[in-house]
């Protein structure tokens, strides 16, 4: 039986892809973040968004203006976000399949070499 193994070439290019979604994904995870902050300050710091000139209760933030954002740009970003999550395990699964791949023809190196 005969295993095809990975080329090293092509192990290497796929780090770097899981290398380059990554940072991706951070710096969006930075972008959210930083869009999420501005949301809850503006929301508490903005007496037009008072609720009977009291601030509104951070659980009403989050459940609305810092998840869509005031004119809906972070559902864009989020959506951003799942395409590079989804990227990304994409590329570390296929590079764990290249290490089983790996394994198996090891193992089966090692058997030939027993029965030779």
């Amino acid at each position: 039986m005969a295993i095809n193994i990975p080329d090293y070439d092509d192990q290497l290019k796929l780090a770097t892809e899981i290398r380059n979604l990554l940072y991706k994904k951070m710096m969006l995870d930075i972008e959210i973040k930083a869009e999420e902050s501005n949301v809850t300050r503006t929301m508490t710091t903005e007496e037009k968004y008072y609720s009977n000139g009291k601030v509104p209760s951070m659980n009403y933030i989050e459940n609305t203006f810092q998840y869509t954002g005031f004119t809906g740009e972070l559902l864009a970003k989020r959506q951003e976000l799942a395409e590079v999550i989804s990227s990304l395990e994409e590329a570390r699964t296929k590079f764990e399949i290249y290490k089983m791949q790996l394994d198996l023809y090891r193992t089966e190196s090692a058997n030939q070499r027993l029965t030779s």
